[in-house]
């Protein structure tokens, strides 16, 4: 028995001892993990420009999945800027958490504007593509004019 609460005490030390660092690191970690993000929702946007720009009508069935990933994407946005990941190598205002109900209105806004992307890339209508790629990018600009530095 003795052994056994030693054992215990042993494992929850060794615990609260691992949880510090990590802990210390956490914000660092979301803040790199939120730019993972954004960094490929940007790379999804420049696929489908270059698709557009470039007439690859062989990768035209390809918008489809781009539109989609930006749409995922755009949804976790809220979960990505948590109580005390803004401090640390970030450009995101502090508004993003003093104003949090119209931060998580403007990423709704990117993930209705990738919904309409998305029926457009799936409807092969290039010419909606375009003007839904438009309005994605509208989208991000708005959210970054006011919640980006």
């Amino acid at each position: 028995m003795l052994k056994l609460k030693m054992l215990l005490l042993a494992g929850l030390a060794s615990v609260s001892f691992a949880s510090g660092p990590l802990l210390a690191n956490d914000a660092e970690a979301v803040i790199k993990y939120r730019k993972a993000v954004y960094t490929s929702m940007k790379g999804h946007m420049g696929a489908i420009v270059g698709v557009m720009k470039g007439r690859l009508t062989d990768y035209e069935g390809h918008l489809a999945d781009h539109a989609a990933a930006i749409g995922n994407a755009a949804r976790i946005i809220p979960a990505l800027f948590p109580e005390g990941s803004d401090q640390g190598d970030t450009d995101a205002k502090s508004n993003i958490w003093s104003d949090r109900a119209g931060f998580e209105e403007a990423a709704q806004r990117l993930e209705a504007a990738s919904q309409e992307l998305l029926t457009a890339a799936q409807s092969g209508d290039m010419r909606a593509v375009g003007k839904a790629v438009g309005q994605v990018g509208g989208s991000c600009k708005g959210c970054h004019d006011t919640y980006r530095q």
